[in-house]
């Protein structure tokens, strides 16, 4: 073989710190391993998900055919063909146009950052203001990463807004509600003389879809040239129909490989609407097997019917919706239904919930009123769910949810269905095995609760 490094070792390689595993417990920042862990039920592809045998197979495959090219040719040639490769693939699964381009990033947070330095060259423009959705909902480092991208462009200087989505109790704020505050932000740069990058979400850490699509296009309409659209779809929760439909009105999207698609940590890439192709930069293999475990799972996603997937997202929805609202230990923290702009009335999968976040409920034992676990008490959940006997949980890592009566924030966990928990599901006939691992990780984090509960610090 070449001087290429293992699987395991490519699959956690670049400049993130985040993928570093802990030298004692062999896990990164996610409580992910870079091997293949088939004890653990895989529920947290909002957040991270723990490879799987056959998506460390597909990695490992490619990493030596890599190797083997390898021996007659310069790695840095090897390497970019492979980029191309997974590009074409990836734009003939998403059915893009020719006009659409890929570039692949390391992670969510680099893609905008490379939409925000894209257009601070494209307005040369001192002052640009990034509208966003809260960072809780999207990713805590996004906007001091994009702050930073001021030093990538000569006299450019980044602020970023963000704005609330839900209130101080957790509920998510009405769209209109959400579109207003945009606006009023936006109008407020425009008349300083800015120009300003909306970044919008589909869909944020709890399944929402803010501000909506005819907001930042109507916004777009009233000051053209000073207001550029970027979509943060790095959750991926959505068609190839609905992202065309982001494209064909010129919005930048992100994406990722490593959440819905439940590929390895550490691969995003940004498509350019109506772009000459971008220069493809020499590719590190870490990513590319990386892209490679996720375009497997898009490409058996894409394979499936579509009203098969809704008939199991309804079915498997109702089901951990009915046992979180029953469950005395859990309540369901509210998120609206989704409502994207499309041509028909009918019901896609991708308008379904694939998200369900919920709130743990302590009583006390003194009479006083219930209240609900703070974030570090649910923090401590969610890692000990990954630890112990079985079964062990992977969830979604704990988010944002209002505040407790002491003032302290309050957790909300995540259960998740992902892309390939669909192909087994459907294509392999596992619909009452996929919904019972969801029912058992409830079981689960319901006596964790109970033995942990004295320990908390609500």
């Amino acid at each position: 073989m070449s001087g290429l490094l293992s699987t395991a070792t490519l699959l956690i390689q670049g400049s993130d710190s985040r993928q570093r595993l802990d030298p004692h417990s062999g896990v990164n920042h996610y409580l992910c391993r870079p091997r293949p862990d088939p004890d653990i039920l895989k529920l947290g592809s909002s957040t991270a998900t723990t490879i799987s045998q056959c998506g460390f197979d597909i990695a490992d495959e490619m990493r030596n055919r890599m190797a083997d090219t390898c021996r007659n040719r310069p790695p840095e040639s090897v390497f970019r063909e492979q980029a191309r490769r997974i590009c074409r693939e990836l734009r003939d699964c998403l059915e893009l146009n020719e006009s659409t381009s890929i570039e692949l990033t390391e992670s969510g947070t680099d893609t905008h950052r490379r939409a925000v330095c894209s257009v601070l060259a494209r307005a040369k423009q001192e002052e640009l203001l990034v509208l966003m959705v809260e960072a809780a909902e999207t990713g805590r480092g996004v906007p001091e990463a994009l702050r930073a991208a001021s030093s990538v462009v000569d006299g450019g200087r980044v602020r970023c807004h963000e704005i609330a989505i839900r209130d101080t109790d957790g509920a998510p704020l009405p769209v209109a509600a959400v579109d207003a505050a945009v606006t009023a932000q936006a109008e407020q740069a425009m008349q300083g003389g800015e120009h300003l990058l909306l970044v919008m979400v589909d869909q944020s850490k709890s399944g929402c879809v803010a501000p909506s699509l005819s907001c930042g296009l109507d916004l777009q309409k009233r000051y053209p040239g000073r207001i550029h659209l970027l979509l943060d779809g790095c959750q991926f929760r959505f068609s190839a129909r609905t992202l065309n439909r982001y494209l064909e009105h010129g919005v930048m999207v992100a994406i990722t490989g490593s959440k819905f698609l439940a590929g390895p940590s550490f691969s995003g890439a940004l498509l350019w609407p109506n772009s000459e192709p971008v220069t493809m930069p020499a590719t590190d293999p870490g990513l590319l097997i990386r892209w490679q475990v996720a375009l497997e799972a898009l490409r058996e996603l894409s394979m499936l019917n579509d009203r098969k997937i809704c008939e199991f997202l309804e079915r498997c929805g109702q089901a951990i919706g009915q046992r979180l609202t029953q469950d005395p230990v859990f309540e369901p923290l509210a998120t609206p239904a989704i409502i994207r702009q499309k041509t028909d009335s009918l019901t896609r999968w991708d308008d379904l919930p694939t998200i369900f976040p919920f709130r743990l409920r302590l009583h006390s034992a003194r009479g006083e009123p219930s209240t609900y676990a703070s974030y570090n008490d649910a923090m401590t959940i969610y890692r000990t769910l990954q630890q112990g006997d079985a079964p062990r949980v992977q969830l979604g890592r704990p988010i944002l949810a209002g505040r407790n009566r002491k003032g302290q924030p309050n957790g909300a966990l995540r259960l998740c269905i992902s892309a390939p928990m669909l192909t087994d599901a459907i294509a392999r006939q596992q619909q009452s095995s996929i919904i019972a691992q969801c029912m058992l990780a409830l079981d689960r984090i319901s006596t964790d609760l109970e033995a942990w509960h004295e320990h908390f610090d609500s």
